[in-house]
């Protein structure tokens, strides 16, 4: 709908606004280090949970990995399945 239009036009605008905003070049090496590890625990966290999720979800090890089977592509497999039944 409207609003959707509406956030993927304003959305990068802010974003750009935002990072005009920063000034980089006050970042040494410890900074850029402890930003790295932030950013590895983001990644890594959300790795972790989603697996996790997909695996409470019913989902093989396989599929949890690769994101096969969710909701946004499924399968070939769920797309016969689904025939079958309804």
């Amino acid at each position: 709908g409207p609003g959707r239009l509406l956030a993927r036009v304003l959305l990068p605008v802010y974003f750009f606004i935002a990072g005009l905003g920063v000034d980089l070049r006050g970042l040494g090496w410890q900074s850029l280090a402890e930003f790295g590890l932030i950013l590895a625990a983001a990644v890594g966290g959300k790795a972790v949970g989603t697996y996790a999720a997909a695996r409470l979800g019913g989902a093989t090890a396989g599929q949890a990995r690769t994101g096969r089977g969710s909701a946004s592509i499924p399968p070939a497999s769920a797309r016969k399945r689904r025939r079958s039944i309804g």
